[in-house]
């Protein structure tokens, strides 16, 4: 389904003692409490590191986990391809060809025994890092308006 534009969300999954889980969301209508759409996310730990996942015709309504949405913005339609197999990390339209150029976050937490590891500070990677750096792509390839960027920054980070 192509339309002349598609609205595209922040999916945000609050946590109370962690990083909250960010992804990026399209529904199937433009409608923002339309249950059925597409989520683009890495999905992992900081621990062992994250890998990319699509999630095709996934109805937000499945899960009993609490979520919002902030509106990021527009995209034309022609950057998504809205059918598919249902959940896969292989690219089907530019949406996620773009996700799959920006690389997962690999592990970046190192256990209190690693010797090694010194006193240096350790930069956490995790799936919020790596939906900023999507949407950064998103925006210098013309696909996504830069006021995306303050909505980002305004998102909940727990």
């Amino acid at each position: 389904m192509n339309s002349t534009h598609r609205d595209v969300y922040l999916l945000i999954y609050p946590s109370p003692l962690f990083a909250a889980h960010w992804a990026l969301w399209l529904p199937n209508d433009n409608a923002a409490k339309e249950a059925l759409g597409k989520v683009i996310q890495v999905t992992g730990n900081v621990a062992t590191g994250f890998e990319h996942q699509f999630k095709r015709n996934y109805d937000l309504s499945d899960t009993a986990r609490a979520s919002t949405l902030l509106a990021l913005g527009h995209i034309g339609g022609e950057h998504v391809v809205m059918n598919g197999p249902e959940i896969d990390n292989i690219a089907i339209d530019t949406m996620e060809e773009k996700a799959l150029s920006v690389e997962a976050p690999g592990p970046s937490l190192r256990s209190a025994g690693d010797v090694k590891a010194g006193r240096t500070r350790v930069n956490i990677r995790n799936c919020q890092t790596w939906l900023v750096e999507y949407v950064d792509v998103l925006i210098r390839d013309d696909i996504l308006d830069y006021s995306a960027k303050a909505i980002l920054d305004s998102g909940p980070k727990n």
